[in-house]
């Protein structure tokens, strides 16, 4: 399911013979070599280096983010070693996973295994997540589960963003572009003081406009373009010396015409309603990888966000205390042709109302020779209303014989509350040695009143339930660390983490109602090491994570409509290396490596049939890796500087689907970006040139299959973005 490419440049081969080159290092001495930055994260809820933290973690700070143009998770996930973001066409069901641990759901009402905070506060996943990245500090991934201080919903791992802060010395920036597919983006922040000394604000605002990737040939019209919309303020107050408020507030809108599906393969079934109507198969897109699709109706995705987060940092001498409160709510409408057909005949939409609170308390000691310790509250308050509405063309209704205006349709209301205490300490045996324990005690509680009116069995059947579900569970972690010397720490870690139970609160089975959590436990060893006067970092890791009571969303094969739903159906084994490093050989050169190599597949379970054993969890590519290498050059003559970056993606043999069919594998692939700039030395302007996925390749990204569903009958994919490239300019202040 991948097209053939061009081979890539030997990007590795070269990066590594320069690295190692004598004669090459020879050219400038250690002394004029730069040392590579230290790299400042708050991975447990206190300020230290990276190389510090015995967590397997990658960082990328807003300076790169922003020159590499990362605006999203799709662009930043292939800079993170054993990072895979599905992109499904659209914010609904696309999901996140990290090392192989992957939740697949169409609903906020069920809970992602990879946690999204902003500056600390839970997003959620799906719809709560698609944030832009604008205006970043940083951004930190956790790789394997972080239970002890983020808790639940967290056994994959955590993605960390962290926003500017607001600056009494006035600063800012404009950045606008533009490129292919009429593509046009803006970016700008101001920040300075608002009363000397005691208040401080800052603002930024983020434009992005595209056409589609794609065309629907029945309406004529672009389909897969982008439109967002995202504002974010804040305020810090210095309230006295020992005290500090800060308040932030972000708004985003998003109005696009995503999920436009390709048809990659029709049925021909006797019993396809759609195949008789039409003329039988094959239908009218006979080729899925030409970016042009087939339906009477433009998809649309509409959604609206709003966040505020309040931030209180006071100083008590011998200990902090922080609390964190933060709101968020989104309103989300999606709709799309089912069938992906010119005849009018079938149409899926998905409203989803979220409101999330959460309140975090927690107490730190301030640094000491021996113990470090940090104590918390927490506590998490969810209400999600997600709805489905199956509608019928006229072609459909007049087929199935039905009354004008009908319909099926399913709406879930459901109440989430979650509390937590937590600590965590870290005792030094000696220099060279220490150890952090971690715990988390966690209680949830859920209630949800579902009801589906299913009467001619399309999406599963009818049902109608309430129900609620507690669930109490410890979350322990333990980590020791050996630093022989300054440059090198070595670590082993065992942690546990635990998805939270829930309910089926999307159309599918009607005879499915609840599911347990999901437990993970993963053993780690890992080393950081900064070599050859800090120009050289290397940090690995190997580990093996086991889990049980898997969440797994299918729908049953051996039925003819669509009826998932999400059970606890096995138990599964991931286990694998990761590698990064960065090295600046030479002040002008800079290298980078992230790779992960992922063995990650069930031990036990069945798909929905009770037949067909579960194989390799879909998602969790067997290897990934991202190679860069940056040439800075200054001009002769002149204050500018001229630099170069290029970066290869390389992805292993992967499935896009629960069930392993051979239609669902994707091949081995590469992709090719590039950068070219034009600065100014002390970086006060700039002006790029960038490409993306240079070599064109095309792939499928989702593989939804309803081949048996006499209404639809087909075998649907989405693709990657084709090649992209376009202008830049940043102007800084």
């Amino acid at each position: 399911m991948t097209r053939p490419i061009s081979t890539l440049p030997a990007l590795a081969v070269v990066a590594c013979t320069v690295a190692i080159s004598p004669s090459y290092a020879a050219d400038e001495s250690a002394a004029t070599a730069a040392a590579l930055d230290e790299v400042v994260v708050t991975a447990r809820k206190r300020e230290e280096s990276v190389q510090d933290v015995p967590i397997a973690m990658s960082v990328l700070g807003g300076d790169a983010l922003s020159s590499q143009g990362i605006t999203d998770i799709r662009t930043f996930a292939t800079q993170v070693p054993g990072l895979v973001f599905s992109n499904h066409a659209d914010l609904k069901t696309s999901e996140t996973s990290i090392r192989g641990v992957r939740s697949e759901s169409r609903s906020a009402g069920q809970d992602p295994s990879v946690g999204y905070y902003l500056d600390e506060v839970y997003l959620g996943g799906g719809v709560g997540a698609a944030i832009d990245y604008f205006d970043l500090q940083r951004i930190e991934v956790l790789r394997g589960p972080q239970g002890a201080l983020f808790g639940r919903n967290t056994i994959g791992g955590v993605i960390s963003l962290s926003t500017r802060r607001p600056t009494f010395a006035p600063e800012g920036y404009v950045e606008v572009g533009a490129g292919n597919y009429g593509s046009v983006e803006a970016r700008a922040a101001v920040s300075g003081p608002l009363v000397d000394d005691r208040v401080a604000g800052r603002l930024a605002v983020s434009i992005t406009d595209r056409d589609g990737y794609a065309k629907n040939l029945s309406t004529g019209r672009d389909v897969e373009d982008a439109g967002r919309k995202a504002a974010r303020g804040s305020l810090l107050f210095n309230a006295g010396e020992s005290t500090e408020l800060l308040a932030s507030f972000d708004y985003l809108r998003i109005k696009q015409r995503s999920n436009a599906l390709e048809t990659f393969a029709y049925s021909s079934g006797a019993g396809n309603l759609l195949a008789r109507f039409i003329g039988g198969f094959p239908g009218p897109n006979r080729d899925p990888y030409d970016r042009r699709v087939v339906g009477d109706l433009d998809p649309v995705e509409d959604m609206k966000a709003y966040g505020a987060n309040l931030r209180a940092t006071v100083d008590l001498g011998s200990m902090t205390l922080v609390s964190i409160s933060g709101y968020r709510e989104h309103e989300y409408y999606g709709i799309y042709d089912t069938e992906q057909t010119d005849a009018r005949w079938t149409y899926s939409s998905s409203p989803e109302s979220v409101r999330r609170f959460s309140q975090e308390i927690r107490l730190a000691s301030a640094p000491g020779e021996k113990l470090d310790w940090l104590a918390g509250l927490y506590y998490y308050r969810q209400h999600t209303i997600n709805e489905f509405i199956g509608s019928f063309g006229v072609d459909a209704l007049g087929v199935l014989r039905l009354p004008a205006g009908f319909f099926v349709n399913s709406v879930g209301d459901q109440e989430t509350k979650s509390y937590a205490a937590f600590a965590n300490a870290t005792y030094r045996f000696s220099p060279s040695l220490s150890a952090t324990l971690g715990v988390r005690y966690t209680r949830d509680q859920k209630d949800i009143s579902y009801d589906q009116r299913d009467p001619i069995g399309v999406i599963g059947g009818s049902r109608t339930f309430t129900s609620e579900k507690s669930s109490n569970r410890a979350t322990p972690s333990l980590s020791l660390s050996f630093t022989p010397n300054e440059s090198l720490l070595i670590y082993g870690l065992v942690a546990n983490g635990f998805k939270s139970g829930g309910f089926n609160d999307f159309i599918g089975d009607a005879t499915a109602v609840g599911f347990e959590p999901e437990k993970l436990w993963n053993y780690e060893v890992g080393a950081k090491a900064e070599l050859l006067d800090r120009r050289l970092t290397m940090n690995a890791s190997a580990f093996f994570m086991r889990w049980s009571d898997i969440q797994l969303q299918a729908d049953n094969p051996a039925t003819p409509f669509f009826d998932p739903a999400t059970r606890n159906a096995g138990a599964a084994e991931s286990r694998g290396l990761e590698l990064e490093v960065r090295f600046r050989p030479v002040e002008r050169l800079s290298l980078s490596v992230a790779a992960a190599s992922v063995d990650a597949k069930f031990t036990e379970g069945f798909l929905p049939d009770g037949r067909t054993p579960l194989r390799q969890i879909p998602y969790s590519p067997q290897y990934t890796a991202n190679l860069g290498a940056e040439y800075r050059q200054p001009l002769p003559g002149s204050t500018l500087d001229f630099e170069f970056r290029i970066e290869g993606q390389l992805t292993g043999v992967d499935y896009l689907d629960t069930s392993n069919i051979p239609q669902s594998r994707v091949d081995a692939w590469q992709e090719l970006n590039a950068w070219l700039t034009l600065a100014e030395r002390e970086d006060r302007w700039s002006v790029s040139l960038w490409g993306r996925n240079l070599t064109d390749d095309t792939r499928p990204t989702r593989f939804f299959n309803v081949a048996t569903n006499p209404l639809v009958g087909q075998q649907l994919i989405a693709l990657n973005a084709p090649r992209t490239f376009g202008i830049r300019a940043r102007l800084q202040f």
